[in-house]
């Protein structure tokens, strides 16, 4: 498949990373030099076939997939020169905040549309990708969208109103996991490790509680149950816990999050 980047960001680039083994690239960014470097480094890494391209109209000529992966404050002025050139055959894809269908078939009229909300976890093909439930008319379909973006990691359709929450977990949700890890390591040195030993045996502990949690089946609250012991050592921690509210502010972190999310989107 031919695709078409614009925006060589976190997200952008992380997709061309994986794009690139098996597929035909064309990058913009509004630093030129920025979608030339990232060329330059799939192809010498991946020996792939990607192009640096000075305008976005040479970007997207007969390519097959659009990718949008700038700020979404961006999209008037960075969609103005093309808005109209795309076609039925073509598919544009959004990773833009907020940014809905309705909004984005007000400026492509044309195009087929896919609202998608990733992670950066997709650098490494791990990451949680949600694309918003909807028809698609030939030369697309879902299975081929699945295809494609199955290679940057586990796949969610949801109903586009599901799309801010879904965000708000698997996007936001990976730096509100990357905090608790962060104190964890702080208390670790005040028990007496390094932080590097702390980090690796926390990085461990939650990579066995996820494997664990897959495997079983097990609801979070029953795994928590089963490594606690009558009057033991992890009850005085999760009673801790209890006492410094901290399920209360995770559950608040996650729900300020999706308002602003749905913020962002009235903005545009």
């Amino acid at each position: 498949m031919k695709i078409a980047i614009i925006g060589c960001g976190t997200i952008g680039s992380g997709m061309a990373s994986q794009w690139a083994k098996s597929h035909q690239l064309f990058l913009f960014d509004r630093t030129f030099a920025k979608a030339e470097k990232l060329a330059q480094k799939l192809n010498a890494d991946l020996s792939s076939n990607c192009a640096a391209c000075p305008t976005i109209l040479e970007a997207i000529k007969d390519n097959d997939l659009i990718l949008l992966a700038f700020k979404p404050q961006n999209l008037t002025s960075a969609t103005e020169s093309f808005s109209q050139a795309l076609t039925s055959n073509q598919l544009l894809a959004s990773v833009l905040a907020g940014v809905t269908l309705d909004t984005l078939r007000r400026y492509f009229p044309h195009g087929q549309l896919l609202r998608v909300m990733p992670n950066i976890a997709l650098n490494y093909g791990q990451g949680v990708i949600g694309l918003a439930n909807q028809q698609f008319h030939p030369p697309f379909s879902k299975e081929i969208i699945e295809e494609l973006f199955g290679l940057l990691g586990w796949i969610h359709w949801v109903d586009e109103a599901k799309i801010d929450a879904l965000s708000a977990l698997a996007g936001s949700g990976m730096a509100f996991a990357a905090a608790i890890m962060e104190a964890g390591t702080e208390a670790s040195i005040a028990m007496g490790l390094n932080a590097e030993e702390g980090l690796n045996i926390l990085i461990e502990t939650f990579t066995g509680t996820i494997t664990t949690l897959k495997e079983t089946g097990m609801h979070p609250g029953q795994l928590k149950w089963k490594v606690s012991s009558p009057g033991g050592t992890t009850i005085a921690g999760l009673f801790k816990l209890e006492e410094k509210g901290l399920r209360s502010a995770l559950m608040e972190t996650f729900l300020a999050t999706y308002k602003r999310n749905q913020e962002l989107g009235k903005k545009i």
